[in-house]
């Protein structure tokens, strides 16, 4: 029987993830993190996500926050030179 067990181990490996579907805001703008970031510790709360599973979520909204960030940032920056063309450089 733990023969079995081996090779079915070996054949068909245990999935180290699950498919979560939760009903997420959307994340636009630097401030919608909070509100996802909320609406992920809540399926904690109520049972719907593992804290592990949150927490790599919650470092999807960290990455993508610094994303925002770089854009508002480049955004920032190219209106200080409005006479410059960004867009045809290469």
């Amino acid at each position: 029987m733990v023969a079995m067990w081996i090779c079915m181990d070996r054949l068909v490996p245990v999935r180290g993830e699950r498919l979560v579907i939760l009903d997420l805001p959307p994340a636009t703008t630097r401030g919608d993190a909070a509100k996802v970031t909320t609406a992920l510790l809540r399926a904690v709360a109520d049972s719907e996500l593992a804290p592990g599973e949150a927490l790599k979520l919650i470092n999807l909204v960290v990455a993508h926050v610094a994303a925002l960030d770089g854009t508002e940032k480049a955004a920032g920056f190219i209106s200080l030179f409005p006479d410059l063309d960004f867009k045809s450089r290469k």
